[in-house]
């Protein structure tokens, strides 16, 4: 070999960055059953444990975590290579985020160890959603489509463990229905996991081939729809539709096809919705439009939402510029809403606890990121990526009513949808793996210069 042939040769160590790994499928399957495994736990603790206080008997999140960054660092994850931010507008407004942050918790915040906790989760959470686009990125169409269809099982696989509970738990006292079937923390955020599953559901239908793949799924979004229905959660129906529509004006061509069997779908799935009898008044898509109509004013129709708004509100005028402290909301709210956490607006919490800059800063960097995730399906003919995109902003809508972007559970589905919309690596357009075209080097520099130009 000559100096020549050897000069010609590619460094071993970046082509292997590249190189396609094993799928890490462990970890979608292991989301995908996480309420199995919770209605399981609380079944075999025993009538008189503990654990069947609550609605999920054992915090298994961080597990998911610990299972992404272990498959990541195997696949040679490095900073030089993934963990960064391309853009120097995405790089310091996050700076001046965090400074905002700190100096809240620093000199402003009632309960600062506190503040500290939260922030640390939900960094967790941002860092599990790079780690796992960086898996989908080297491991492939594989994992991609896992993750997908894990997002979907989590509500389909519990339906046999809801049906238990149903039969065997609807009149028993231990099992508390307004906490959500058990395998959820609360009946709302199971309602959260209904709606993002049944536009999963749709963005499957999307890339499948088969009819008869395309009938299964159908019949499942149903049951999901009645599902959704009779929770009586009124504002995750809202995100579901309204991201629905949102999609189909973005992408008319590949929507306005699934429309007609969704709505028969829709009819299907809500006249079911009123044949199971309700576990107590806080289900009901019945009870929660009379709750919306008959109230006597438009407060009582938002569930006491706007006296919460107005008196968060009052805290921004306070501090309108830097906030109280990241997630100080329950510790500098008026004693009339003592027991939330969050003022059930994503936006005004946003306001409390980190002013009108800190607002604007993760706007900004929000607003980045999902125009990024806009861009890459606009610019492509696949559908790979419209049921995360549907999920996301599904869980957007919601957040400006409910906590589905504070809680923790909703989060870890956010940076799950976040990593499968962003991964860098090509579409594809279905579960067939020979038509998914593996990440070149050449590719991961041209998606980083566009996201420089942006």
């Amino acid at each position: 070999m000559t100096e020549a042939d050897t000069q010609d040769q590619p460094a071993a160590t970046p082509a292997s960055i590249h190189d396609p790994i094993p799928a890490p499928m462990i970890l979608a399957w292991f989301y995908a059953l996480l309420p199995v495994i919770g209605g399981i736990i609380w079944l075999a603790a025993g009538a008189d444990s503990k654990l069947r206080t609550s609605g999920m008997p054992i915090d298994m999140l961080p597990v998911i975590s610990l299972i992404a960054l272990i498959a990541a660092l195997r696949a040679q994850l490095s900073r030089h290579n993934f963990l960064r931010l391309p853009s120097i507008w995405d790089r310091s407004a996050l700076i001046l985020f965090l400074a905002i942050t700190a100096y809240g918790l620093a000199f402003v915040a009632v309960d600062p160890m506190h503040g500290v906790a939260e922030l640390g989760e939900r960094a967790l959470t941002v860092l599990t959603a790079a780690l796992l686009s960086f898996l989908i990125y080297r491991a492939g169409q594989k994992f991609e489509s896992g993750l997908n269809w894990a997002v979907f099982l989590h509500v389909v696989l519990h339906l046999p463990i809801l049906a238990v509970f149903y039969v065997y738990f609807i009149d028993d006292p231990r099992l508390n229905w307004k906490g959500g079937p058990i395998g959820f923390w609360h009946v709302r955020i199971w309602g959260m996991f209904l709606a993002v599953g049944i536009v999963m559901g749709v963005g499957l239908i999307l890339r499948s081939e088969t009819a008869t793949r395309k009938i299964v799924l159908w019949a499942l979004v149903a049951v999901l729809i009645g599902l959704l229905f009779w929770s009586g959660s009124r504002a995750s129906a809202l995100g579901m539709i309204g991201s629905l529509v949102f999609a189909t004006v973005l992408f008319p061509k590949r929507m306005l096809p699934v429309w007609p069997p969704l709505a028969l779908a829709a009819a299907v799935g809500i006249a079911l919705s009123f044949v199971p009898e309700i576990p107590n008044s806080t289900y009901g898509i019945l009870n929660s439009l009379a709750e919306t109509v008959e109230s006597e004013n438009l407060d009582g129709t938002s569930g006491g939402r706007l006296t919460m708004w107005r008196d968060a509100l009052t805290l921004v005028e306070q501090r309108p510029l830097l906030g109280h402290g990241f997630d100080q909301y329950r510790f500098v709210n008026f004693g009339r809403f003592e027991w939330a956490l969050q003022p059930h607006n994503e936006v005004i919490n946003m306001l409390v606890q980190s002013g009108v800059i800190g607002l604007f800063l993760i706007a900004f960097l929000m607003f980045r990121f999902w125009l990024k995730g806009y861009l890459r399906i606009r610019r492509s003919m696949s559908v790979a990526r419209m049921g995360a995109f549907m999920g996301l902003n599904t869980l957007l809508i919601i957040s400006l009513f409910d906590g589905s972007l504070y809680h923790p559970e909703p989060l870890m589905l956010a940076a799950i949808l976040s990593a499968i919309l962003l991964q860098p690596g090509a579409d594809m357009d279905s579960p067939d793996a020979s038509q998914y075209d593996p990440p070149k080097p050449e590719t991961k520099g041209a998606v980083d210069a566009q996201d420089q130009r942006q």
